[in-house]
């Protein structure tokens, strides 16, 4: 049996694939998980995010599916890169290979001029959205795309 994992962005929630699933033909095997749920009491960085997400796609029995949006598609990437034999599909919507530094860093700026009410929509608190982002600034697939 196949998994079908459907991964939001950072300013987004699992709810963010909704409509998407009700149209979905497998929706009994797609599987919308919310990534700050991966967090164990731990510091929002990217290398954490990622080891949890890996760790919960190696438990998923099967072939995986993966459908990322934005950060969604870059841990979709990632796993993929890692875990190639594991991956039947894969679509990766606004997808980075090689983080867009100096657009992150300008964009972390503005983060912080933001008021707090903005991230509880994306259920991450501001300090940890801004984290998350700047912890990402350095990731670059290149050398391991194929």
């Amino acid at each position: 049996m196949a998994t079908y994992l459907f991964l939001h962005g950072l300013g987004q929630g699992a709810d963010s694939w909704d409509k998407t699933i009700s149209h979905f033909s497998q929706r009994e095997h797609a599987v919308c998980p919310v990534l700050w749920d991966f967090f164990e009491d731990e510091t929002f960085i990217y290398d954490n995010l990622y080891r949890h997400f890996a760790q919960y796609c190696d438990k998923q029995e099967g072939d995986l599916h993966l459908c990322g949006l934005s950060l969604g598609a870059v841990l979709s990437l990632h796993y993929a890169i890692d875990h190639p034999a594991k991956i039947v599909s894969l679509v990766l919507i606004a997808p980075q290979y090689k983080m867009p530094r100096r657009l992150l860093q300008f964009q972390n700026i503005l983060l912080r001029c933001m008021p707090k009410q903005v991230f509880s929509a994306a259920g991450i608190n501001k300090q940890n959205f801004i984290r998350l982002s700047r912890s990402m600034i350095h990731l670059d697939f290149s050398d391991r795309l194929e």
